[in-house]
């Protein structure tokens, strides 16, 4: 641990927008708490022109030499106590989306740029010299220099505006402590929008003329502070919340303290063109990013290996609080449905991660440990307050804030705050420390397997692995590995017929030896009540999966019961424990006539992903009509502000299956509302997306109009995603290769994923992306490491089918000259691409 500490930064930063480069000096106090002679800076693609050392009121040039990473200075003696280095230097507004550095605008037909910084997680130290390492907190005094008119923007208020010659100056007031991954610059000609209406003003800064879009952010944002605010007991320690939109950004949003980041579609709302699912995804991502404040800001991590504690509790809290403004839109549900969805396929492969990471292990946030760090962090979190309650959760978590605020913490100091409020009894406490610890630091999740022994249920855990998981001759028991399997404290709960749907159930216990035996006396009995479990439950008996069947065609479960029921199902289906056969024959049994969203999504993705993966199959096609085809007349027709909110979260979803399965009904209504599309007709947001896909599906003669869209200025980049995505979903192999080139050629990095994503999924494309892939490594190696890792999980998976040796080949060569993909992500693409072909090779 270094010991000449950080304590105070004072910045001047003065990016040129239009030679797009930038100057600063940054004055650095340490308290060194051991002699030292040197002080190790870390800085990266900056031209250091000189250091000072300055000590009692005296100052003295210093020698200082440069690294990749590193800016190493020679004090000249052994220094104690309290010093200051003062850096000037240089640098370059690129547009690597990383440090400091460029967004590009075109307003009234003329091209700008906007100056901005992303610093997560070590990139701080392209914009300053530093110590960029989240343990190291302190306190920032950011001046920002301005052309005049336009506006600076850092963490906290502007406390005083000089003007220096043709240039201005912007002071702002001292953060509290603070990580260097948590500081933010902006300089440009935003226009924002002010809303004082509450304690703390907010505002919304985006490109010229687009400040007209951006009022629904405000209320977003404030809505998310009252509420965190109210939950924790914290106030929000800032005199402002600053929400910034820009274009060229290569994650979602990013949480620097009272000056949040965003792509700017998740902060402008078209009423032309926003569908109410994208409203939706806006007020979450405001509530994550606004969670972090508390979760992240406040409280940091003492390393990046405890991420997951910003992550996790944001990404539950984000959902917390748009289901206490907007409980219609069933958020918790669709939690379950996709994240925790997600989390659980990411957490079956043989090569999964933990939620901390192991020493040494370098952390990245990508494509393979997002999934955990996130969703799989709030899954947990998700259990643990449904195990304990709603009140016992919120007083452990406000405990662990408290502890910590303005400091960092780490995993010990999370479970000692958090699990001494969970129980009044210390035996208990013990108990729920131990429980928690296991889940953060092994890798994977159980399952439970159940037989029935007469008046008895005999549960057993072990690891579910999809890629461990074989067939047992006369049993649809997943096959335990002979090797010694980690164990988990699992919070069970289990329904029976007399417990009331969608209650917790009247069977609860910590399952923490491998087996244990309940006492039953009961037709049946559903374990993982309410699915807020993470784990998942197999019943070895046929029999026992059927009268759960008819329990849920009778209404005896709840919603999210019959869900956990088809999503186990699935999983074991894709692990090679279930039969196709088996899965498609239940639904049409008991959920024919399902009326719930949450059920009919998680059918519904199941089907159309397995359908594409075995390039269509007969037997999927009739079960998803008989299942969902009743579902079309609702979805297909003009949606109302007044029509059941089932019907907007179901019609992407719904539509897009059944017209892969060859509903008449739905292919004719796509052509038509393409058609009206492509001559200019207003078309409701609602159905843009899907019935461009559909239509693009079955017809590519809208191929041309949609490229002209994604490369005007005036199409918004949400749109631009809907259009990616109908682009990789046409099934016309002739036009494949034009459509390849242009995605290369025409459309920008950050929005590439949209295109990727369906063309993977797309049995068409699928033969033409490897060698795509290849034929372009070069270029794409180049990107965006977040963007370039992303590109390796989505194609290969699917495009290296049939290819399995040369992709491997290709990957064990990749990792030998220092890749920018971390191991993670490679072992993940390779464990997913394995996965497939296996599927394939028993289903097709």
């Amino acid at each position: 641990m270094n010991t000449t500490i950080p304590t105070r930064y004072t910045i001047r930063i003065d990016p040129d927008l239009a030679e797009l480069t930038f100057t600063g000096t940054v004055k650095i106090d340490f308290e060194a708490r051991e002699p030292t002679k040197t002080v190790e800076l870390d800085c990266m693609e900056l031209d250091v022109s000189g250091v000072k050392l300055l000590v009692d009121d005296r100052d003295a040039t210093l020698r200082f030499h440069t690294t990749k990473e590193q800016l190493v200075v020679e004090l000249g003696r052994a220094f104690s106590g309290e010093f200051a280095l003062e850096v000037s230097y240089a640098g370059v507004l690129g547009d690597s989306m990383a440090g400091l550095y460029r967004s590009r605008y075109v307003h009234e037909g003329r091209e700008g740029y906007l100056a901005v910084t992303q610093f997560e997680e070590r990139d701080a130290r392209r914009a300053f010299p530093c110590i960029d390492h989240p343990a190291y907190k302190a306190v920032f005094a950011i001046e920002i220099v301005t052309a005049p008119g336009h506006t600076a923007i850092a963490n906290t208020h502007e406390i005083e505006i000089e003007e220096l010659g043709e240039r201005v100056v912007h002071r702002f007031a001292p953060t509290p402590p603070l990580s260097t991954y948590l500081v933010f610059f902006g300089a440009g000609p935003f226009e924002t929008l002010s809303d004082e209406s509450w304690r703390v003003p907010t505002r919304v800064a985006v490109a010229p003329g687009k400040s007209k879009y951006a009022a629904p952010a405000l209320e977003y944002s404030r809505k998310s502070l009252e509420f965190l605010e109210n939950y924790t007991g914290i106030p929000y320690p800032l005199a402002k919340m600053d929400t910034i939109g820009v274009a060229d950004f290569a994650y979602g949003a990013m949480e620097n303290f009272g000056a949040i980041l965003y792509r700017e579609n998740y902060v402008l709302t078209y009423p032309e063109s926003t569908t109410r699912r994208e409203t939706e995804r806006m007020v979450e991502i405001t509530a994550h990013e606004t969670a972090h404040m508390w979760f992240g800001d406040l409280v940091s991590p003492a390393d990046w290996k405890y991420v997951w504690l910003n992550e996790a509790f944001a990404t539950l809290f984000g959902n917390l609080v748009v289901d206490h403004w907007y409980p219609e839109w069933r958020t918790m549900e669709q939690l379950l449905v996709t994240g925790t969805a997600a989390a659980l396929s990411r957490d079956s492969l043989s090569r999964t991660i933990p939620i901390e990471f192991a020493d040494g292990r370098e952390v990245e946030i990508d494509a393979s440990s997002a999934p955990i760090i996130y969703q799989k962090g709030a899954g947990i979190l998700l259990m643990v307050k449904g195990f304990y309650g709603d009140e016992v959760f919120r007083d452990a978590t406000n405990a662990f804030l408290n502890a910590h605020m303005y400091a960092c913490a780490n995993t010990e100091g999370f479970l000692s705050a958090f699990t001494a409020r969970l129980s009044p009894d210390p035996e208990a406490i013990a108990v729920a420390r131990e429980m928690l610890t296991r889940w953060i630091t092994l890798p994977g999740y159980p399952v439970i397997s159940v037989r029935r022994n007469g008046p008895r249920l005999e549960l057993r855990q072990s690891r579910f692995s999809s890629a461990r998981a074989k067939k047992r001759a006369g049993s649809h028991s997943p096959d335990a590995d002979a090797a010694e399997q980690p164990r988990w404290i699992v919070p069970v709960t289990g329904l029976v017929p007399a417990d009331e749907p969608g209650s917790g159930g009247s069977i609860r216990l910590l399952l923490s030896d491998e087996t244990a035996t309940i006492d039953l006396d009961a037709e049946w009995c559903k374990l993982n009540a309410a699915a807020r479990g993470y784990y998942r439950v197999f019943y070895e008996d046929p029999s026992e999966w059927d009268r759960l069947g008819e329990a849920a065609a009778a209404g005896r479960l709840s919603a999210l019961d019959r869900y956990s029921l088809v999503s186990d199902l699935v999983a074991f289906v894709h692990a090679g424990t279930v039969r196709l056969e088996y899965f498609l024959t239940f639904l049409e049994n008991f959920f024919a006539d399902e009326t719930e969203y949450v059920v009919l999504y998680g059918i519904a993705s199941a089907l159309s992903d397995l359908f594409e993966l075995l390039g269509g199959d007969e037997r999927i096609r009739a079960t998803g009509i008989t299942v969902l085809e009743r579902l079309s007349d609702d979805l297909l027709a003009d949606p109302t502000p007044d029509e059941p909110y089932r019907n907007v979260l179901l019609r992407d979803t719904v539509l897009w299956a059944l017209a892969l399965f060859g509903t008449e009904a739905v292919r004719t209504r796509a052509d038509e509302i393409a058609a009206e599309i492509v001559a200019g007709d207003a078309v409701h947001p609602d159905l843009f997306p899907v019935m461009l896909r559909c239509a693009s599906a079955s017809d590519s003669s809208v191929v041309g109009w949609i490229r002209d869209s994604i490369e005007s200025t005036d199409t918004p980049e949400g749109r631009k995603s809907h259009l990616l995505s109908a682009l990789g979903s046409v099934r016309d192999a002739k036009a494949v290769d034009d459509i390849l080139a242009f995605v290369i050629e025409s459309v920008p990095v950050r929005n590439r994923l949209f295109f990727l994503r369906s063309a993977s999924a797309n049995p068409t494309f699928r033969p033409y992306l490897w060698p795509w892939f290849l034929r372009h490594f070069e270029a794409l190696s180049q990107i965006h490491a977040y963007h370039l890792g992303a590109t390796f999980a989505t194609v290969i998976p699917y495009g290296g089918l049939g290819r399995d040796k040369e992709v491997t080949g290709f990957i064990a060569e990749y990792r030998k000259n220092e890749p920018r993909v971390s191991s993670g992500v490679l072992e993940m693409t390779l464990d997913r691409l394995d996965g497939n072909r296996r599927f394939i090779e028993r289903e097709a």
